[in-house]
């Protein structure tokens, strides 16, 4: 209304006008503009400027004594008085329905039973956040567990996509919008807790780990203030707020690599293989899932660590390479460069781009450790995280920050805890260390580590008893074939390697692997080296074998 009268405005100077007398004589940025009139596009800034000319002509004025103050080189402000008006009853929100949630894509493969033991969880506690790396399918199950429970919430499901947003204050102003809910004093939470009031809603915010600290607030504030509504929240690591119960999303099933004598039928009861002939059935017609596609396909699937959003990247070229060929591609740069739908978010455009979003939210430190931590092969325990850093600094506080978002995965085991990367994840760390120049130092880090490690493998051969031994150090046999075969490159340390040699016999033996132990001491045989001050009387009875 203009003076008592109606007039038309569009919806992006709405969206605009609501954010700016959310806020008034407060100056908004530019870019936190487009974020909210925006979400989830990315658009010139000379939009923004096409929709204040609009909103002032709405307004009835001109650009210097109008509603909207421009402020050069920042943004705008609302410098009109703003008056707020409560009407009786409006404490609660009004009983229709909140329609803010997207539909439901494809179907959710291998995944139902678990939706199905989510929404029990989720109406129970109140609070649930779903975590995992990225592509695992967090923003999926929660979509598909929302539309399959709308029912059970009178005002519906009020969805707020998080990953455009740029500060952190833009989280309540951004669900405040999302309910359609003014605000002029400067608090959307209060206002959202004022009208939600008894209401029965189910609130799901999406992509969160960017703005955990807002985020946490704000849920913890919606719990407390309004008493039957839920709260599902999809995140990269938990929000450690109080009251949430937290599920770390799984890969997919594939079958293992011994098991290779399954037949199509047989492997079709994994979620991995069924997910990836469903979309490879459905982008090449021709494609026909024979006992003959089996190993190929599980292969595929064990590449890319089971991960849901890999699976259907790389299901999409089979019409373009052949099944046989994408086994072996997939070992190089077409594993991240990989592209999906055209009209799916960036951040899930390809790997590389999912790992990008990832990344560049990390601190210094925990970029730096990632990278490190590529070049240690298969599982590796906290003394090797801290011998790939420089005097170990502050290791224990960004090793737990990366396993909580979701990049670092700890393994349970019966000798000592260990961590892994997933494939996907190491392949991009990988990328990103030879992008720095990092590659010489990490290998000597790891290549200096694996000869402490196999010295103290030597050490303690007769105080251990033979489980406990190979328990401790088995795990370790892929880092001194790295390091094997680092030593011998251009850039690396036969010396290292012709003391590594005599090192590493017991492991070998004990692995049963004598012929492995000889073809690496042939190729070290030609670099002797000092014994150096370790004593070697507990290795005679194995020197024999090198």
């Amino acid at each position: 209304m203009n003076n008592d009268q109606p007039v038309s405005i569009g919806n992006r100077a709405l969206c605009l006008l609501s954010a700016l007398v959310m806020r008034p004589g407060e100056v908004l940025e530019k870019d936190e503009l487009l974020a909210l009139v925006w979400p989830r596009l990315v658009v010139e800034e000379c939009n923004l400027r096409a929709q204040v000319v609009a909103l002032r002509r709405v307004l009835g004025a001109d650009s210097s004594t109008g509603y909207v103050l421009t402020i050069p080189g920042r943004g705008y402000r609302f410098v009109a008085p703003v008056t707020v008006k409560k009407h009786q009853g409006e404490s609660t929100f009004a009983p229709s329905r909140v329609a803010t949630l997207p539909p439901p894509g494809r179907d959710v493969i291998g995944r139902q039973a678990l939706i199905d033991a989510l929404g029990v969880q989720l109406l129970e506690r109140r609070c649930l956040t779903l975590t995992g790396p990225g592509g695992i399918g967090k923003s999926t199950v929660a979509l598909t567990l929302a539309n399959q429970h709308a029912a059970a919430f009178a005002q519906g499901v009020c969805f707020v996509d998080l990953a455009t947003v740029t500060v952190a204050q833009q989280v309540p102003e951004l669900l405040a919008m999302a309910l359609g809910i003014q605000c002029a004093s400067g608090d959307p939470l209060s206002a959202v807790a004022e009208r939600l009031g008894q209401a029965r809603l189910l609130l799901l915010l999406d992509s969160c780990e960017h703005v955990l600290d807002s985020v946490a607030a704000l849920v913890e504030r919606f719990l407390r203030d309004v008493p039957n509504s839920c709260v599902l929240v999809t995140s990269r690591e938990p929000l450690r707020a109080a009251g949430e119960s937290v599920h770390r999303l799984a890969p997919l099933e594939a079958p293992l690599e011994r098991h290779q004598d399954l037949s199509a039928s047989q492997a079709l009861r994994y979620s991995a293989v069924q997910l990836f002939v469903e979309r490879a059935t459905s982008d090449a017609a021709d494609f026909i899932f024979s006992n003959a596609e089996v190993r190929a396909v599980s292969a595929i699937c064990r590449k890319l660590d089971n991960n849901p959003l890999a699976i259907e990247l790389a299901a999409a070229r089979v019409r373009t390479f052949g099944l046989t060929a994408l086994v072996d591609l997939l070992d190089g740069r077409l594993r991240l460069q990989m592209s999906g739908r055209r009209n799916g978010a960036e951040r899930h455009q390809s790997l590389g781009a999912c790992l990008d979003w990832s990344y560049r939210h990390l601190s210094v430190a925990e970029q730096h450790l990632l990278r490190q931590l590529s070049v240690l092969p298969g599982s590796f325990t906290l003394e090797a995280v801290a011998a790939m850093v420089e005097d170990g600094h502050d290791v224990l506080s960004v090793l737990e920050s990366l396993v909580d978002k979701s990049l670092l995965v700890p393994l349970g085991s019966p000798a000592a805890q260990r961590y892994h990367l997933l494939e996907i994840t190491r392949a991009y760390a990988l990328e990103q260390l030879a992008g720095h120049g990092e590659v010489a130092v990490a290998q000597r880090r790891r290549a200096v580590y694996a000869l402490r490690v196999m010295r103290e493998a030597c050490a303690c051969l007769n105080s251990l008893s033979s489980a406990h031994w190979l328990a401790l150090y088995g795990p370790e046999v892929e880092l001194v074939r790295r390091t094997f075969a680092w030593a011998f490159t251009p850039g690396g340390d036969p010396d290292l390697a012709a003391e590594l040699k005599t090192l590493s016999v017991p492991l070998w033996l004990h692995l049963s692997l004598p012929v492995e132990s000889q073809q690496w001491s042939g190729r070290a045989r030609g670099y002797p080296r000092p014994a150096p001050p370790l004593a070697y009387d507990h290795l005679d009875h194995y020197a024999v074998s090198a």
